[in-house]
């Protein structure tokens, strides 16, 4: 994992456009696993996980029936609660 895609995936917006426009799509929001394909049917985009075999569908409404919007989509995410143990090293 490089670096821009970890800042993607801890909520950094800047890092999550960047990602999209050069064509990174990030892991599965669910298992972490590597994505297998975005595929456009009819105004629909689906992306599939290749690990978990989660599907997720973006209507045209929502990602305007373009494979790079549908992409903005998936790799737009909200950061995930942080907490601080005490305990690692990154305290």
């Amino acid at each position: 994992m490089t670096d821009l895609e970890r800042r993607a995936l801890l909520g950094d917006k800047e890092a999550q456009k960047e990602c999209t426009e050069k064509g990174i799509v990030l892991s599965c929001p669910f298992c972490g696993g590597e994505v297998l394909s975005i595929i456009g049917n009819n105004g629909m985009y689906y992306i599939k996980c290749y690990e978990c075999n989660a599907l997720v569908s973006f209507h045209n409404d929502s990602c305007n029936a373009n494979v790079f919007k549908a992409l903005a989509v998936w790799n737009t995410r909200q950061s995930p609660p942080v907490g601080q143990c005490g305990e690692c090293k990154n305290w």
